[in-house]
């Protein structure tokens, strides 16, 4: 007897491909190669996927793929907030998002997702292939829901006010540092004083970003001054130990703020080939990225 459900799409190369990126990125290149690639990385793939997961179920695949378009601008938007916290309370999942309108370009794959459906959805599966399609679609049901709460970020906004020289110049020290979303071109990131930096913390298994204003007073010194610690994102791991690390987190001093930035970031300026390196975001940049602009 012939079955209702396409469990071939689950077990095709596209697929698997997807699903491994998928994880990959969320579960370790977001976090050792962080920035505008592995930023949107996780929803190209995602895109990708999740549509032919459902279709392989559901037999009405331009409404999978118009609703899933729906859900992902929704998603994407603040005015999903209210249903995650909801979800969060409800299920104890803590999903989180961030609100970036700048990956609706991740859209663009869903043509390629249907085409391919299309291509596929007549192929017939054997009963070796359903075994398989069992499983992948089990780890699939686990990567959707591990994309939502690979991490949580919550907002601090410590204010710290510390000040330090370092002996080169802007420009050396920018240069030291990687763009994260919107680093600004180099003639603007001279003339501006405000920049985000973000560094790891080991304890804590988290990026803290770090509101800072940048001043050259001469060539070959320049004046960083830590505002504040205004976010951390925690890695998650369980959801216990996810729960203590941010109650930990926000417990922390100004003081103890400043030494994890004086030890995890200005320690590690001078070396030039810092493994992990870091990632800075022009301030005033960010802010127009953010809404659009």
């Amino acid at each position: 007897m012939k079955s209702a459900f396409r469990w071939n799409l689950l077990t095709t190369k596209a697929f698997v491909a997807g699903l491994l990126i998928l994880l990959l990125n969320d579960f370790y290149l977001k976090y050792q190669y962080p920035g505008m690639v592995t930023g949107k990385l996780s929803d190209f793939a995602g895109l990708f996927i999740f549509p032919l997961f459902i279709a392989a179920f559901v037999n009405r695949p331009l409404f999978v793929y118009y609703a899933t378009a729906a859900f992902f601008i929704f998603w994407k938007s603040s005015f999903s907030q209210s249903f995650i916290d909801a979800v969060s309370h409800t299920t104890g999942l803590h999903l989180s998002r961030v609100v970036d309108y700048g990956d609706l370009i991740a859209l663009g794959i869903l043509p390629f997702s249907y085409r391919f459906y299309k291509k596929n959805n007549n192929i017939h599966s054997n009963s070796m292939q359903l075994g398989m399609a069992m499983m992948i679609g089990v780890l699939a049901v686990f990567s959707f829901c591990a994309t939502s709460k690979a991490r949580e970020s919550f907002v601090l906004n410590k204010k710290i006010d510390k000040k330090y020289e370092l002996p080169f110049s802007k420009a050396v020290l920018l240069g030291k540092l990687k763009s994260e979303y919107a680093a600004g071109d180099s003639i603007q990131n001279m003339a501006d004083s405000l920049f985000y930096i973000y560094f790891f913390v080991d304890e804590y298994y988290s990026e803290a970003t770090a509101l800072v204003k940048i001043r050259q007073i001469d060539d070959k010194h320049t004046i960083i001054q830590l505002d504040s610690v205004t976010q951390f994102a925690v890695r998650r791991n369980s959801s216990d130990a996810d729960e203590n690390t941010i109650k930990a987190i926000k417990k922390l001093t100004s003081a103890e703020f400043e030494k994890y930035f004086e030890r995890d970031f200005i320690m590690h300026l001078s070396e030039d080939d810092y493994k992990d390196g870091f990632y800075f975001d022009n301030k005033n940049e960010l802010d127009k990225y953010n809404s659009g602009q």
